[in-house]
């Protein structure tokens, strides 16, 4: 599934769902996925949304897979494709 989003500055975005098998996440060096564990480099993180979160303070934390967490909004999710 392909979705086109227009952001701010009317930027085009398009997101690719896609489902993967993951075991475990963690904060890492860089962005990766192998063997079922993801790996994701928070300054890469801030630095691709720091245009769509000018001026808004935003937390990140991670969700691991099988712990128990609310997620209160599916837009306070974000993927990093």
């Amino acid at each position: 599934m392909r979705v086109k989003l227009n952001a701010l500055k009317q930027t085009a975005l398009e997101l690719e769902l896609s489902d993967f098998h993951i075991d475990d996440i963690q904060w890492g060096d860089r962005t990766s996925r192998a063997r079922g564990k993801l790996s994701l480099n928070l300054s890469e993180i801030k630095d691709r949304i720091k245009d769509l979160a000018r001026n808004i303070n935003v937390k990140t934390e991670l969700a691991r897979p099988g712990e128990s967490k609310r997620i209160v909004h599916v837009l306070d999710t974000a993927l990093i494709c």
